[in-house]
């Protein structure tokens, strides 16, 4: 059974700020200790992310994956 979309959405308003918050670091602090540590939270929260547009509904999924297209640029990495 798949994911509701109320859920989805709670999940991916939840992820996001995470996701930000770690490219921030990654852009005030490109060489702490800790960038590899970021760099892989901040792909597996995008992959959790583009498993649940399904859920989100068409527009929402539009535009969430605008935002996961975004972060993986500023990674410097593409999907």
């Amino acid at each position: 059974m798949g994911m509701s979309r109320k859920r989805a959405l709670l999940r991916l308003n939840g992820l996001l700020p995470r996701v930000r918050e770690h490219l921030e670091k990654l852009r005030e602090r490109p060489d702490d200790r800790e960038v590899n540590h970021w760099r892989g939270e901040v792909r597996v929260w995008l992959r959790q992310m583009s498993d649940m547009l399904d859920a989100a509904g068409e527009g929402t999924a539009a535009a969430v994956r605008a935002v996961i297209e975004d972060c993986y640029s500023e990674l410097g990495e593409g999907q």
